[in-house]
């Protein structure tokens, strides 16, 4: 992974550096989204509430963790120089982060409790799926406004409380 982490900041640094050496700018950004992918991954094996935390493994992630923000100062400093003295630099974050241990599979979900049907191919078995879930939505497969629909437009109501019933017994098992 930190293999990765060093080509998409290659390729940022040389389309930064691209940019402002070429072109005419008053503002410049440049978004670097691999330390938030880097907190998913290593996060939980440097804190000790993860519920796989290891102690003995834990200086090695921890190592990770802080060679992806080597990487992105590496970009700043680059991006600074190229900038020049009279500019101001400002690095900023979209949010903190903190112990991630548990994603919530939406669709591994709707199909444990039979709403949503697979195909041996791993496409959607639409002739089956009663709901899916696409983006922070789960949609319900409406008879008269999908091309499949299975569940009719006056089951929907009730199809809709049966699952936020349900999702609202779930638990983290953590």
């Amino acid at each position: 992974q930190l293999e990765l982490f060093q080509l998409n900041l290659n390729w940022l640094k040389k389309a930064s550096l691209a940019v402002l050496e070429r072109e005419e700018w008053e503002l410049f950004l440049v978004h670097v989204h691999f330390i938030d992918w880097a907190h998913h991954m290593f996060h939980g094996a440097i804190d000790p509430r993860h519920p796989h935390y290891d102690p003995d493994a834990a200086p090695v992630w921890e190592e990770h963790l802080l060679t992806a923000y080597r990487l992105v100062d590496d970009l700043v400093a680059a991006v600074d120089e190229a900038a020049g003295p009279d500019s101001n630099v400002v690095v900023v974050g979209d949010h903190g982060q903190d112990l991630h241990h548990t994603t919530f599979r939406i669709n591994a979900w709707l199909e444990q409790r039979k709403y949503l049907y697979w195909n041996g191919d791993g496409s959607v078995d639409w002739n089956r799926t009663r709901m899916y879930a696409a983006g922070s939505y789960i949609y319900v497969n409406t008879v008269g406004r999908d091309p499949t629909g299975t569940v009719p437009e006056s089951s929907v109501d009730a199809l809709i409380e049966e699952v936020v019933d349900a999702l609202e017994q779930a638990t983290d098992p953590y």
